[in-house]
């Protein structure tokens, strides 16, 4: 029995880099090429298949921080938003959650490309780690060590609201979600 899958693509998928490649589900996964352009697609008959495209929103304003150690102090740099994504969910009302790389949650519906709502700055710079939802209750954890609470409505507005947060300190966050 073989795992494997040989696939020709004949046409690029975005006429720049990929920077993320996210399993939603058995058969979706998500791609992110630059300046915050998503596809979902899916592999059908050996061949790639567009299911939605969505896009980032570009935020003003925001940048991500980055300090280097000189001699004996640190200078902050800034770098302009970094527009990838950096953990997805596939929620079972087709609701697709995404965290990027500067620690923001979007929330997008199928056949519309913006986000129906955007939470930012949930994490740190270091971006969404992790996203898993039970029941009405989304759990995301960041590299900053921290776990946010967050209930789901079934509304079509405000449809994520922080409940809490937790930090973590040197534990490993994988027996939180066991």
């Amino acid at each position: 029995m073989s795992f494997t899958q040989n696939l020709e693509v004949n046409q690029p998928v975005f006429n720049s880099k990929i920077f993320s490649l996210n399993n939603l589900n058995d058969k979706l996964f998500l791609l992110c090429g630059s300046s915050g352009n998503l596809k979902v697609l899916s592999i059908v008959a050996g061949a790639l298949c567009v299911h939605d495209e969505f896009l980032l929103p570009q935020v003003s304003g925001q940048v991500c921080e980055a300090s280097k150690p000189i001699i004996f102090f640190y200078v902050k740099r800034l770098f302009p938003p970094q527009r990838w994504v950096s953990s997805a969910l596939l929620c079972s009302d087709n609701r697709l959650i995404i965290g990027d790389r500067c620690g923001n949650l979007h929330v997008y519906v199928p056949q519309f490309p913006d986000p129906i709502q955007s939470l930012f700055k949930l994490h740190s710079r270091l971006g969404v780690s992790f996203l898993k939802c039970k029941n009405d209750t989304l759990f995301t954890a960041g590299r900053d060590g921290l776990i946010q609470t967050l209930r789901v409505h079934d509304t079509d507005k405000d449809v994520l609201t922080k409940v809490s947060t937790t930090r973590l300190l040197k534990n490993y966050i994988g027996q939180y979600f066991a």
